[in-house]
């Protein structure tokens, strides 16, 4: 009677857990772990899966929170690095604020030498890069050793990124469910890593934005909190440290 209410409230956790992620979207597409990969994903990889070599395309766009380094041609002092606040700004000295989110690199470039170069500078030489892209993250939840979110760097599989995440804990559930936006509708699929370890599955590449969930296996989640029970009863008494 115990383990089956145990089994009844983890499934209902990662139940809750699952339509939390989903609520927000306007659909959620069926979990199918057959093919492998996402059946609905028209969304093209800002970071190339092809060559794993992490280079960002030219028509990037910056957004929120990203980190980019300015560079203004024999005027160190304006050199330096920026991050983009939430509401996608970036300051510099003399010319204050500007608009950032949404630009690519070259427009960016552009409009501050055209703010610098009303005022302060004969044809100022300016260059920007991304130091760090704020939006090239993966978010990794539940029954992992370290949940948080991560960056993205080069190519980057579901098994590579719960390792990231310390691994698996005890409790785990050998399926996992990746979440992932695609024309504004939350997809998700289901993964088996035990078929995946074994070659029987591909391990799938992770985009940008894609959310890792991993469960708990109800039965582990049982046995578990059954011998944490029965090991203060026992310690209690006196007799732990013969049965453990």
């Amino acid at each position: 009677m115990v383990a089956t209410g145990m089994r009844g409230r983890h499934a209902l956790t990662l139940a809750c857990m699952l339509l939390a992620l989903a609520g927000c979207s306007e659909a959620v597409g069926p979990l199918d772990d057959t093919t492998g990969s996402f059946a609905r994903d028209r969304a093209s990889a800002i970071v190339s899966s092809d060559t794993g070599s992490g280079v960002l395309d030219d028509d990037y766009k910056i957004q929120p929170l990203d980190v980019v380094e300015i560079t203004v041609f024999q005027v160190r002092d304006l050199d330096g690095t920026r991050q983009v606040s939430r509401t996608g700004y970036i300051s510099m000295p003399l010319i204050g604020e500007l608009p950032a989110k949404g630009k690519s690199v070259k427009e960016l470039e552009t409009l501050i030498a055209a703010r610098l170069g009303s005022n302060y500078l004969r044809s100022p030489d300016v260059h920007v890069s991304v130091r760090d892209y704020a939006s090239q993250r993966f978010t990794v939840e539940g029954a992992v050793g370290s949940p948080g979110v991560y960056p993205i760097s080069g190519r980057m599989t579901l098994l590579q990124a719960i390792a990231q995440a310390k691994g698996l804990t005890r409790v785990a559930d050998r399926e996992v469910a990746v979440f992932r936006k695609v024309d504004n509708a939350r997809i998700a699929n289901r993964y088996d890593l035990a078929a995946i370890r074994s070659g029987e599955r591909d391990d799938p590449v992770l985009l940008a934005g894609d959310v890792v969930v991993v469960g708990e296996s109800a039965i582990r989640s049982a046995w578990t909190e059954f011998k944490d029970i029965l090991g203060v009863g026992l310690q209690g008494m006196g007799f732990a440290r013969f049965f453990f």
